[in-house]
């Protein structure tokens, strides 16, 4: 498997992830001690919110420790 295919694995399996937890919560919180790739975790969240035809906003707690998705507007 090439560095591309494990990085697009990477982000189909954290899509999954995200789009049970939005399926089920329509929002979702977690350190960003536990995320790792803030950016990454972002676009799988979005990605997600599209696969649910629901807008997602996601953002970063003001002193970086927590990141957030929530059904948006």
């Amino acid at each position: 498997m090439t560095v591309e295919e494990l990085a697009d694995r990477r982000l189909e399996l954290l899509v999954e992830e995200l789009t049970t937890q939005l399926r089920f919560n329509r929002g979702v919180k977690h350190g960003t001690d536990y995320v790792g790739d803030v950016e990454l975790w972002r676009k799988a969240a979005r990605i997600a919110g599209r696969r649910l035809s629901i807008p997602v906003r996601t953002g970063v707690s003001r002193d970086g420790t927590e990141v957030w998705a929530s059904e948006g507007p």
